[in-house]
């Protein structure tokens, strides 16, 4: 599935030398203040959460998305809903709150602007009312594996069976893990979002323990068939990419993802534990090495499809997991 935002990441983004800093400042074209402000807030509001309905009888919850008090990008609960439905073009529908028990537009910009948090209903223009589509998702195994190692020649940390990190002298790695860390250090160099040197881990996008018998009965035909042809199979470099050691932790557990557009990846805070980091533009297959050749290459670099099924993955996981025991009649 390609994913085509309203809004390109980049457009609201340039890439930092070093660090990153929360933004201050809304998207070009955007308000100064969130977009529902005007409207009255329902009683029963988790004003930590922008939660968007459809508009049945009762109403079902498409997604619930973790936000601060300012809001969330318009473009950003876009990108959820299309992950989320399977396809979504935001110019088919009408976002509207109830009020006093009336549904009442509100002046959304689908290309800028921030939506703030409430409740909403997503209602079709003449087209079929939204539907989550992703049957089985979230899909969970077992537990999440995945090799962490250090960037001091005297240091080889993993990560054990039991989660406990350990050093190479408790145990040996299995030999396909050392060759799949080493391959993704030796094309990645160092953290690919913050650019640390110090401590990172080799992280499988698609979580070794996926590639378990019992686990890979769970995996979509697509994406098993995917990992069966690729070099080194579930160890292979596009299965991998470099982070540090928070956000490693943070990416195995479904924080955040990546999403490909127009050649470039960008960064997708799914809770709000990065989301100073949103929108920023993965850009290594901009660097150059001393050769000429790019770090990141379309036969090297993380796979498009591993990516968007852990970040599609990773969004039912947190904005989808909790939907089926919410009670509509909050909303009402």
């Amino acid at each position: 599935m390609h994913v085509d935002l309203s809004r390109r990441d980049s457009d609201r983004n340039e890439v930092p030398n070093k660090t990153y800093t929360q933004p201050t400042s809304l998207p070009t074209g955007a308000s100064s203040e969130p977009v529902s402000d005007s409207f009255e807030s329902a009683s029963a509001e988790n004003h930590s959460t922008i939660a968007l309905y459809n508009s049945k009888e009762p109403p079902a919850l498409i997604i619930s998305v973790p936000s601060q008090p300012l809001g969330r990008p318009w473009h950003r609960i876009v990108l959820f809903l299309k992950l989320v439905c399977g396809k979504f073009e935001a110019s088919n529908y009408t976002l509207k709150r109830k009020v006093n028990g009336q549904y009442v537009t509100i002046p959304v910009n689908l290309n800028s602007g921030n939506l703030s948090p409430g409740n909403y209903f997503v209602i079709p223009n003449g087209c079929d009312d939204l539907m989550v589509n992703g049957i089985g998702f979230p899909i969970v195994p077992g537990s999440p594996s995945s090799p962490s190692i250090s960037k001091k020649p005297w240091v080889d940390v993993f990560v054990a069976d039991d989660g406990e990190s350990v050093t190479a002298s408790d145990s040996e790695p299995d030999e396909k893990l050392a060759q799949f860390r080493e391959r993704v250090m030796a094309r990645d160099s160092h953290c690919v979002v913050t650019r640390d040197y110090g401590t990172v881990e080799a992280v499988h996008i698609l979580a070794h323990s996926w590639w378990e018998d019992s686990a890979k009965e769970s995996l979509p035909d697509d994406v098993w068939q995917l990992v069966s042809e690729m070099y080194g199979g579930i160890n292979s470099v596009e299965n991998g990419i470099l982070l540090n050691g928070t956000l490693a932790k943070a990416f195995d557990e479904g924080a955040f993802g990546f999403v490909l557009q127009e050649g470039h990846f960008y960064f997708v805070a799914i809770t709000t534990d990065f989301l100073q980091l949103d929108g920023v533009q993965v850009d290594e297959n901009l660097r150059k090495r001393s050769d000429g050749s790019c770090w990141w290459s379309e036969e090297s670099r993380p796979h498009p499809g591993l990516v968007e099924f852990h970040l599609r993955n990773s969004v039912f996981k947190h904005l989808r997991d909790f939907a089926d025991s919410d009670s509509e009649s909050d909303v009402a």
